[in-house]
């Protein structure tokens, strides 16, 4: 690594189904088996370079969100009750696509999803975890900084694909408005919203997360904590 950068941004990909190449594909195909190989880069995170001296951070964009999810509630050694320390040094989840009251106190004490019917066939036991946001908090060594944009369209969609699918709930990369004042009391000062509308202005407000103002945000985190609601809003 070059001590002269100031950050290294490690991008992580994974492959698209081929079933129909739609967004239903990769939510109920790719997504969840990239949650599973999520676990080779946390090993490599908190094994091989436990001992770095370089600061790792975590960007999550868009369904990466959801493989983010997938992955922490999946694994029981994130709990909380385990001698192991958080992996990442900041978490940023840039226009999550994953439900808008992950980190309320009421879903995260107990609280069973409701999955929509396609979902259940497809046997994703993950969609019936409980405490995601419990076990998401816990890989952060310091923020969990979610990046909203209440103009983004692409979540807007996705809304109204899970209405249609039976689970009408909204994304908090869009609707983390609703969400500010419902936070678990353990998530005080650890899960933080920055609202995003001033870092794109083009159509449809959600792939911002590359923008320079965003890059400036991850190597300055100063989360404005602006509550936005957005239109169209589904609990």
């Amino acid at each position: 690594l070059d001590p002269k950068k100031k950050f290294l941004v490690l991008p992580v990909f994974w492959a698209a189904g081929w079933k129909d190449l739609m967004y239903r594909d990769e939510r109920r195909v790719a997504a969840p088996e990239a949650g599973k190989d999520f676990r080779v880069l946390y090993n490599t995170m908190a094994y091989a370079l436990k001992d770095s001296t370089v600061k790792k951070s975590l960007l999550c964009h868009s369904m990466g969100n959801f493989v983010l999810r997938i992955f922490a509630q999946g694994h029981d050694d994130l709990n909380g009750d385990t001698k192991n320390p958080p992996v990442f040094e900041d978490i940023f989840m840039v226009a999550a696509d994953v439900r808008w009251d992950l980190f309320n106190e009421e879903f995260n004490q107990g609280h069973t999803e409701e999955v929509d019917p396609n979902e259940k066939k497809e046997n994703l036991r993950h969609s019936g975890y409980t405490d995601g946001g419990h076990k998401i908090v816990n890989l952060a060594k310091n923020k969990v900084h979610v990046l909203y944009n209440t103009g983004d369209k692409a979540l807007l969609a996705r809304q109204v694909w899970h209405a249609k699918g039976g689970s009408k709930v909204s994304a908090i990369g869009r609707c983390a408005g609703y969400a500010m004042d419902k936070l678990h009391p353990d998530f005080k000062n650890k899960v933080v919203f920055h609202h995003c509308n001033y870092m794109t202005s083009f159509y449809p407000g959600h792939s911002y997360y590359p923008m320079k103002l965003a890059m400036q945000y991850y190597e300055n985190p100063n989360p404005n904590n602006e509550k936005e609601e957005a239109w169209i809003f589904f609990k």
